[in-house]
């Protein structure tokens, strides 16, 4: 991938562009192994296979950021660090035993324990924060590389994620994107074996427009903090759609030319289901009388109807608005 330059067109004041500018993830981490083996990340994993090889072929003046644009990103790397800061609060029994947590359960919560701990407190409930790892897998086609991963925190062997989003994005959330968490932390877990126990993982979402007064409407959510829990692959599931994904990356990186590559899905695109619109008069288009979800049942109320005229709106592709490599695809095109 190119280099990023960072822009600040907007002209944001010092302490504006300073904090947009900071980047504190660990994207080269210390620990990271030094074969000269490719290393690629889980988050990589999930992306299309296209938009991640054309996004290794940016140019550094197609790698321009505004720096406005990095607002959302930041505030979920400031939701990480304060959460880590709870679990690292050396007042951290206090607060849970005012909130009412039992002594029973604080006194045997361990942060980050090393193995001679685990050996020592075989009770204890182990707690880890933040950790990297990594492991070895070889593709079909023989090629050895790294995966690597960082969970957010692992309680007594169930791995949970923090995840800050907008009130529309949670209720409009579809089985794609919920799949893709659940894939996620199978993976998370076929990295840490010994540390992620449980058959299921829980999502922390919170929630940063959400307000009392919607409460009630519609699917609003009852609160600001809401719980998720996904079913996770066993490691040898995870393992081989790994080696599956990296099959396809092997395979598709070889094209020149970015239209012989594999087409991202509808299910990658984060497209949106048709919408069949019922128009009872057929000289007012502007706005439907009646929205439906299938052509079927628009047809059906046309014909109850004796009147009027039904038009499919194909559903409205989100993901190419945020993929990096969309100054070189073609296919986006088609959807604009």
């Amino acid at each position: 991938m190119g280099k990023t330059t960072l822009i600040n067109s907007t002209n944001l004041n010092l302490t504006m562009a300073l904090w947009l500018a900071t980047d504190t993830y660990d994207h080269i981490p210390v620990g990271a192994p030094k074969d000269g083996l490719p290393i690629l990340s889980v988050t990589q994993l999930l992306k299309p296979t296209k938009a991640l090889i054309l996004s290794h072929r940016l140019p550094d003046k197609d790698n321009e950021v505004e720096l406005i644009k990095r607002v959302k990103s930041r505030i979920g790397q400031a939701i990480h660090s304060s959460i880590e800061a709870a679990f690292e609060n050396p007042n951290k029994d206090v607060i849970l035993k005012s909130i009412g947590f039992p002594s029973g359960v604080i006194d045997k919560l361990v942060l980050n324990p090393t193995k001679k701990m685990l050996e020592d407190r075989p009770d204890c409930i182990p707690i880890y924060i933040e950790q990297r790892a990594y492991r070895k897998v070889k593709t079909s086609a023989g090629t050895t590389m790294w995966i690597s991963g960082k969970f957010d925190q692992v309680i007594n062997g169930q791995p949970e994620d923090n995840k800050s989003t907008g009130v529309y994005s949670y209720i409009k959330m579809d089985q794609t994107e919920k799949g893709d968490y659940a894939l996620q932390m199978a993976m998370y877990k076929w990295l840490n074996e010994d540390i992620i126990k449980a058959d299921q993982g829980v999502i922390n979402f919170i929630l940063t427009d959400w307000t009392q007064r919607d409460v009630g409407r519609n699917n609003y959510p009852p609160n600001p903090v809401m719980e998720m829990l996904v079913n996770l692959y066993q490691p040898a599931d995870a393992e081989k759609f790994i080696i599956a994904k990296l099959d396809e990356i092997e395979q598709n990186a070889g094209f020149a030319s970015e239209s012989d590559m594999i087409r991202c899905t509808d299910e990658e695109l984060w497209r949106s289901d048709d919408i069949h619109k019922y128009y009872a008069n057929s000289d007012m288009l502007k706005r439907s009388t009646k929205n439906f979800d299938t052509y079927a049942e628009a047809l059906n109320h046309k014909t109850k109807a004796g009147k009027g005229i039904v038009i499919t709106a194909p559903g409205e592709v989100k993901r190419c608005f945020y993929c990096d490599a969309a100054p070189l695809c073609t296919q986006r095109l088609e959807y604009i």
